[in-house]
């Protein structure tokens, strides 16, 4: 029977248990009498186990079923659980993690019979050798039995009863968690979809939208009562579609996290550090879109909580804090923004060092030095190449991080904010759109062309006599609430002729990491639900300026002004 067709399902259902796996060991780390972790801790070995005998992966059987033995000699209370049994189980979680990987390519690599074949054959690699070979140390088997047991390819009658059992027993779980229904197709409540399709129908609810306001446009002279009821219902149901659509494309945050505590702790057994680490709001959801490209940023800010943030116990005692640092990751949802606050209550940032480090490297100048505020130092360290640790680590330490974290929160059409105090920790706080498909954005005008600036950084929009612009060191600018707001003019970016005739000018204030700045336009054309069309070309996409372009209801295409790239 070929099992390839079930590879799909197996690697989900992998990924599942390993999950399961790896959070009741760091539960029961710090808690070993836990009797339903440790039951749970079981019962996925056991399961797992068993779904990796029915596909056919005896190399996953051997690992899995020495792992239930000491689970099970630890649930019996034959052995006691300390953290070296621990890191044991851990180090076979990961690898189970990589034979899953190794099988599912192996799978993908070539059809047919030799698939099946080469995912059956039982190639022993030395490493996984060495992690079954304590396991079988640690469970008191004989060594030799063992080893001859893999050097013949074969399993003992006793392993091929045993396997006899699980398959009895998963037969027994299915039965359990799926009941055994009348001929009255069982309903379906859940169906997979992959993330290529989802895309695809992204893009045709934005052609949808983009072909709904189209018709408006063609229509809105006509005088109509039934056109008008037709097109509100249109209306209706395009935007009741698109909102699937983008909910079927939200992912929660644990989809990424369920990670972070097994880094944290191995990070922080490394360095000898004591760390409390928790996760709030980890079922708030994202586009998938932008929690793929947010999670490096998030690694990053993590592990640099525990190399620069938390001190190592004894230091703590002595500034009188408790042993055990903190560090929180903290989601919440506010209307189309997602807010991820990573905190610690470490060392904080000195300010006094960045500004040492800033001026030696040549980052600044001695006479900016004295005149830059605490904000403005504390936005030095997204700059390239600056880092304060004395020393280059595995963990971080070599000048690289912050300003990719910077530049990617931005390309999404985010911003970072940081605040720090010596000696009681650092809070940085990453404010993500939902999504990335479609967003609100005000149109402008400049001339005769149409411009779409995303309310993502726009904080309000005025308009004042063009007699109220000052300039100061060349930079024209405006007092707007006692504070000097600097001036940006579309046209002069774009290099248009200045209007002569202007007595009033629109300024939309936009803001990024605390920096506010006023972008002129010839005219506000309001607000507009806007459909993201990325470049297709390469020299368009590394153009200065724009984010992207969509297509308005009467087939014009305008350009997205990129906020970040301007300030």
């Amino acid at each position: 029977m070929d099992m390839s067709k079930y590879m799909d399902i197996f690697r989900a259902e992998s990924e599942k248990y390993i999950k399961e796996l790896s959070d009741s060991l760091l539960v029961l780390e710090i808690d070993p009498e836990n009797t339903e972790q440790m039951n749970t801790l079981f019962r996925a070995a056991h399961t797992f186990k068993g779904m990796a005998a029915t596909m056919g992966f005896k190399q996953i059987v051997e690992l899995t079923h020495e792992m239930e033995s000491l689970i099970d000699r630890l649930r019996t209370r034959q052995i006691v659980l300390n953290s070296s049994l621990i890191d044991v189980l851990l180090i076979c979680v990961d690898t189970l993690d990589e034979l899953v990987e190794n099988v599912c390519k192996s799978e993908g690599d070539k059809p047919g019979k030799e698939k099946k074949e080469r995912a059956n054959k039982y190639e022993f690699y030395p490493e996984v050798y060495e992690v079954i070979k304590t396991l079988v140390e640690l469970n008191g088997s004989p060594e030799k039995a063992f080893i001859e047991r893999i050097e013949d390819n074969k399993l003992l009658s006793a392993k091929k009863k045993s396997i006899k059992e699980i398959d009895r027993l998963q037969k027994e779980e299915k039965n359990l968690a799926y009941p055994r229904l009348s001929p009255k197709v069982k309903i379906i409540q859940n169906s997979r979809i992959s993330t290529e399709q989802l895309d695809k129908l992204m893009n045709l609810v934005g052609e949808l939208v983009i072909n709904r306001s189209r018709v408006n446009e063609l229509t809105c002279n006509l005088k109509s009562k039934e056109l008008e009821t037709a097109l509100s219902d249109f209306h209706k149901l395009t935007r009741e579609l698109q909102d699937e659509v983008i909910e079927a494309r939200m992912v929660p945050l644990d989809h990424i996290a369920y990670v972070y505590p097994r880094m944290i702790r191995d990070l922080a057994r490394v360095q000898n550090k004591k760390i409390d680490f928790v996760i709030k709001g980890k079922e708030i959801k994202l586009d998938r879109t932008i929690l793929e490209e947010i999670g490096d940023s998030l690694v990053h800010l993590l592990r640099n909580a525990v190399d620069h943030g938390i001190e190592v116990p004894e230091k703590r005692a002595e500034l009188g804090k408790k042993e055990n640092g903190t560090i929180l990751v903290a989601a919440s949802r506010q209307e189309n923004f997602v807010f991820i606050r990573i905190e610690d209550d470490g060392r904080g940032i000195d300010t006094n060092e960045i500004r040492k480090v800033a001026l030696n490297k040549g980052i600044i100048s001695r006479e900016s030095t004295e005149q830059l505020e605490e904000e403005e130092v504390m936005q030095l360290i997204f700059t390239p190449g600056l880092s304060t640790s004395d020393s280059v680590t595995d963990v971080s330490g070599r000048g690289i991080g912050m300003d990719v974290v910077k530049n990617r929160v931005e390309h999404l059409g985010g911003s970072v904010k940081v605040e720090s105090k010596p000696g009681l920790g650092s809070r940085f706080e990453l404010k993500l759109p939902l999504t990335i498909a479609v967003y609100q954005a005000m149109l402008v005008r400049v001339r005769t062309e149409k411009y779409a600036i995303p309310f993502t950084n726009i904080v309000k929009n005025i308009e004042v006599s063009s007699q109220e612009t000052k300039h100061i060191k060349g930079q024209e600018v405006i007092l707007i609430d006692n504070k000097i707001l600097p001036l940006f003019r579309l046209r002069k970016q774009f290099q248009l002729p200045d209007n002569d005739n202007e007595n009033n000018i629109y300024i939309v204030i936009v803001e990024k990491s605390g920096q506010y700045i006023g972008i002129v336009a010839d005219e506000l054309l309001g607000k507009q639900e806007v459909i993201v069309k990325s470049f297709k070309s390469k020299l368009l996409d590394s153009t200065r300026g724009f984010a992207g372009a969509t297509i308005l209801g009467d087939g014009n295409v305008i350009l997205i002004i990129d906020v970040n790239s301007l300030i």
